[in-house]
């Protein structure tokens, strides 16, 4: 026992020891199993009820098609005849289905219609073209707010954009700042905190195998109980913070007119 211990820790033997650790973390992120597609949800698994419901119900029109909510108003003074012109224009050209003015004057909803099974970023594409598309050519004063289901979720994601990234770095920053203060050496720092994140990405690594080994597997998330987890308001997001209350909100009364303006 004596002379493996010698031999393992001589100077050959450590640096066997690390070529061996290293060798053994290569092979395991090279041949690791991919780890099933994961986003971030309120934690329901792929085959629970609920999230077999609404793979049910987005089988439906319905089920694929969101609602934007376009909202004009004017603070503090009624519409004008100018205003509700450029409210027919915009209900034309954004393709909305009906309007509902509010009853003081002040405001008119316009629901639009926006599909809603297309990938994150022509979602994205599509809210940003339609925001532009309705603040084009408004009278002084007269101002527009887009919210409902797809906005919200437009929003959601524009303000974790790059918050992993930033969120990482500002713990390896305390992490590096605590341990440059504990071994006050301007090198000897990155060691540690290296073995801390190769550890890290193994233990990611070897979990598809260790749940094969126990009989398991790691449970992918639902994309679809992923739609505005949060009940957080958006940055430009008044109301119908989800894609249910949209349309509930949005949808024209029963036997509604299209409105016409002035």
């Amino acid at each position: 026992m004596g002379r493996w211990a010698a031999r393992i820790t001589s100077r050959t033997g450590a640096v066997l020891v690390l070529v061996l650790a290293a060798a053994l973390a290569a092979l395991v992120f090279t041949t690791s199993p991919e780890q099933p597609a994961a986003e971030p949800t309120d934690g329901l698994p792929a085959g629970a009820q609920s999230t077999e419901v609404t793979a049910l119900a987005d089988r439906f029109p319905s089920g694929r098609t969101g609602v934007a909510v376009v909202v004009y108003e004017r603070a503090g003074a009624p519409l004008t005849g100018a205003d509700r012109d450029a409210v027919t224009a915009a209900q034309e050209r954004l393709g909305a289905v009906g309007a509902v003015p509010a009853q003081d004057g002040r405001a008119i909803l316009l629901p639009v219609p926006l599909p809603e099974d297309v990938p994150d970023d022509e979602r994205d594409r599509r809210v940003d073209a339609l925001r532009a598309d309705a603040g084009a050519d408004l009278p002084d004063g007269l101002s527009v707010a887009v919210t409902g289901g797809p906005a919200f979720a437009r929003d959601i994601s524009a303000a974790f954009e790059g918050a992993d990234v930033r969120l990482l770095l500002a713990t390896a920053g305390v992490v590096a700042l605590l341990l440059l203060i504990t071994y006050r050496s301007p090198v000897l720092w990155i060691v540690p905190l290296a073995v801390i994140g190769v550890a890290d990405q193994l233990v990611a690594k070897t979990l598809p195998w260790v749940a094969r080994l126990v009989g398991s597997a790691p449970t992918p998330r639902s994309p679809a109980s992923s739609r505005c987890s949060s009940s957080a308001p958006a940055p430009t997001t008044r109301c119908c913070s989800s894609p249910g209350t949209a349309r509930n909100c949005a949808a024209p009364r029963p036997g509604a007119r299209r409105w016409r303006g002035r």
